[in-house]
C-alpha cells in the first residue's frame, strides 16, 4: 500500500504522524536557480537530478510558484509549509531549498526537508537532522527529529539519546511530549504514547493533528471505535484534512462498516484511492475475495497508481492462497488408546 506522509501547518512534529493511507501524488516544479547556488550543500546536491526532471516536467508553471527573489528564510519556510499543507512537496522543496541558500548555516529550513524525507527514507532523514544539530546544537526540531528518524530506523537506544537532548534544552516543550509519544507508538507501546497524547490534549484541547495522532495509535492498538471517536474530534477542528478522513475510513472499514467508510475515502481522494483502500481494509479483515474484487475495479478508474494496486492485488491473492491451503490441510486422527 503506497503511503503518504503529511505534515501540517504549524508545527510539523506534531504532525509527524499523520500517515494517510489515500495514494495521493505530489506534483509540482523547483526553480532551476537553486543548483547553482546549492551545489556544494550535500543537502542540496541530492536534489539536482530531482530539480532537472520537474523543471522539464512543469516548467509552464514555474514562474507560478517561484519564490521572489525578495523573500526571507522565514518567508520562504512559511511558503513551503502552506505548499506541504497542500500536499506539493516538490514545490515545497524548492522553496526549503531556497530558504537554505539564503541562511546556509540555520538549522530550520534543513528540518523541514528531513521530515519531508522522514516516511520514505529515514536514512536520508537522520543524516540530515544530525547535519541540523551540528549547525545548531540548541536546535530542539533537529534533535526531535533524528529521534523520529532513529527510532524508524530501528535504533531504539539512539532514539532516546537524541529525544533526551530535546528534553534538556525545551522539558516543557509541547513538541518533546508529543515526539516522546510518537517514539513510544514506533516501539508498540501504545498505552504509553496515549496516556501521553492525552495530557497534551490537556494543554491544547481540540487540537486535529494531536487527535489524529492519538486516533492512529487508537487504530494501532486494534481499538478500532475510540480511533473513530479521536478522528471525528479532529475532524470537527480541521474538516478538510484529507488524512483524517482517511484515518477515519481505515477506523469504519476495521468495523467493517464499508460503506461509510467509502465515503470517508472519497472525502481523502480520488474514486480509485478510495477503491484501493477500501480493498486493503478488506484485506485486513481476512476478506482476500472482497479486497480482490475492489482492486480489480480500482484499475479501472482514472489517475490511479496501477504499480501500486497491482502490488496490492498480488498480496491478496498470496491471502487467499495461503487460506485455501490452509483449509485444504487434512486433520490429524485421533489416537487411540
Amino acid at each position: 500500500m503506497s503511503v503518504t506522509h503529511p505534515i501540517g501547518s504549524g508545527s510539523p512534529l506534531r504532525r509527524a504522524a499523520l500517515a494517510a493511507l489515500a495514494l495521493l501524488v505530489a506534483s509540482g516544479c523547483a526553480p532551476m536557480h537553486l543548483k547553482d547556488a546549492l551545489r556544494a550543500d550535500p543537502v542540496a546536491g541530492h536534489y539536482d537530478r530531482i530539480l532537472e526532471a520537474q523543471r522539464k516536467r512543469h516548467e509552464a508553471s514555474a514562474a507560478e510558484i517561484a519564490p521572489e527573489k525578495t523573500a526571507t528564510s522565514d518567508e520562504l519556510i512559511a511558503r513551503g509549509d502552506r505548499l506541504r499543507e497542500r500536499g506539493e512537496l516538490s514545490q515545497a522543496l524548492s522553496a526549503y531549498l531556497e530558504a537554505v541558500s539564503r541562511t546556509p548555516e540555520a538549522a530550520k529550513p534543513r528540518c523541514r526537508i528531513a521530515f519531508l524525507h522522514l516516511d520514505q527514507d529515514p536514512a536520508r532523514a537522520a543524516s540530515i537532522f544530525l547535519d541540523a544539530t551540528r549547525r545548531d546544537s540548541t536546535a530542539v526540531d533537529a534533535w526531535l527529529g533524528l529521534a523520529l528518524a532513529h527510532t524508524r530506523l530501528g535504533s531504539p537506544d539512539a532514539a532516546s539519546s537524541a529525544l533526551a537532548r530535546a528534553r534538556a534544552l525545551a522539558p516543557d516543550s509541547l513538541d518533546v511530549t508529543t515526539t516522546e509519544a510518537l517514539v513510544l507508538d514506533q516501539r508498540g507501546e501504545h498505552a504509553a504514547a496515549q496516556t501521553l497524547y492525552r495530557s497534551a490534549l490537556e494543554q491544547r484541547a481540540g487540537d486535529s493533528a494531536l487527535l489524529n495522532n492519538l486516533g492512529r495509535s487508537q487504530l494501532a492498538s486494534g481499538d478500532f471505535a475510540s480511533a473513530e471517536s479521536s478522528f471525528r474530534r479532529a475532524l470537527d477542528a480541521d474538516p478538510e484534512n484529507r488524512a483524517t478522513h482517511n484515518n477515519l475510513g481505515i477506523a469504519l472499514g476495521r468495523q467493517q462498516r464499508y460503506e461509510d467508510a467509502r465515503v470517508a475515502f472519497l472525502h481523502a481522494g480520488t474514486e480509485g484511492a478510495a477503491l484501493t483502500n477500501l480493498g486493503w481494509v478488506h484485506q485486513q479483515n481476512g476478506d482476500p475475495d472482497g479486497a480482490i474484487e475492489l482492486y480489480v475495479r480500482a484499475l479501472d478508474a482514472p489517475g490511479v497508481d496501477k504499480p501500486a494496486v497491482l502490488a496490492n492485488l498480488q498480496s491478496a491473492e498470496a491471502d487467499r492462497r495461503a487460506h485455501a491451503e490452509l483449509l485444504a490441510v487434512p486433520t490429524s486422527p485421533e489416537k487411540r488408546d
